[in-house]
């Protein structure tokens, strides 16, 4: 399977963030930027980091994969 830059560009910044996601959030996510609605992709793990830091949870409480 072959990624768009803009694929790649959201898959890379999803790595960079998976020990602060949950198993199921990286997987949901990792399937929008698959089946290609990176944009979709990228607005919601914005939101889920933001969510996660608003209401003050550590890196600790995501599941290390």
């Amino acid at each position: 399977m072959l990624l768009t830059s803009v694929q790649k560009k959201a898959m890379a910044d999803l790595k960079s963030n998976k020990g602060r996601l949950t198993v199921q959030q990286y997987r949901t996510v990792k399937g929008q930027i698959l089946a290609g609605d990176a944009a979709g992709a990228e607005r919601g793990m914005k939101k889920l980091l933001d969510r996660r830091s608003r209401l003050g949870r550590s890196e600790s409480f995501a599941k290390q994969t």
